[in-house]
């Protein structure tokens, strides 16, 4: 991941944008095939480069979270329900905070792509002797 974050910022130089593809651990049998990955060998991300349209370089980007609550330094908080909530409350637009993170944790933890990813992460474990259970 350092290399590959290493090419994001040499790419983005020359004015070509990037796009992590963390998904790549998925559907493992498919992946295992076309990347001729032998046992024990599990990608752990994937970076797609090309150039930008005039569309995505307009394109309003999300608002993202505050630094405090991303960069840590020398321990790593407790984060309780309050820390969270004061840290994706903003992110919750004009729902509440409950509505917001009761959609997002539909929207991702229990997403069809999220199941198939612990199911192919196991998969890929198993050579390591990884309990299935």
């Amino acid at each position: 991941m350092i290399a590959a974050q290493n090419c994001v910022v040499a790419a983005s130089s020359y004015g070509i944008g990037s796009c992590y593809i963390g998904d790549v651990v998925e559907n493992c049998e498919k992946v295992r095939k076309r990347l001729h990955l032998p046992e024990g060998v599990m990608p752990a991300g994937m970076v797609v480069f090309g150039y930008p349209t005039d569309r995505q370089k307009q394109r309003v980007k999300p608002a993202r979270s505050p630094l405090s609550g991303v960069v840590v330094e020398n321990t790593y908080p407790t984060m309780d329900h309050e820390y969270r909530k004061k840290l994706f409350e903003p992110k919750a637009g004009q729902r509440s905070y409950e509505e917001w993170i009761s959609m997002m944790c539909q929207r991702k933890h229990n997403a069809e792509f999220f199941v198939e990813m612990n199911r192919s992460i196991l998969e890929y474990m198993k050579y390591y002797g990884v309990r299935q259970d």
